[in-house]
């Protein structure tokens, strides 16, 4: 698990640091003024990304099932599962959402 989570992270960090590049005129945000440092604007950042992508995908999670999961990878606390059995939770996550997407549009149609 942490392995993977650590991947995601690696792989997600250039597109979340490309998102300024992206979004064009960041001085409509007033927020950015609230930050203390860099540091907590980038770490705002990864969280938007993440967030973003959980939202386009249309995942319903338990965020602070997913906060306390980037919490234990972050710190090298025991995972609660390894690699493989967290791929498999995802997947078969995933294929139930969607056989139930379908129903639902099969129903409505």
């Amino acid at each position: 698990m942490k392995t993977l989570l650590r991947t995601l992270i690696i792989l997600s960090l250039p597109c979340a640091l490309s998102f300024p590049a992206l979004a064009g005129d960041s001085s409509k945000s007033s927020a950015g003024d609230s930050f203390k440092d860099d540091k907590d604007k980038a770490s705002y950042g990864i969280g938007m990304y993440f967030g973003n992508q959980i939202k386009r995908n249309n995942l319903d999670v338990n965020i602070d099932t997913v906060i306390g999961a980037m919490k234990d990878v972050l710190a090298d606390n025991p995972a609660k599962m390894n690699d493989m059995q967290a791929g498999e939770a995802i997947r078969n996550y995933q294929q139930a959402q969607r056989s139930k997407a379908a129903e639902k549009n099969k129903k409505e149609a």
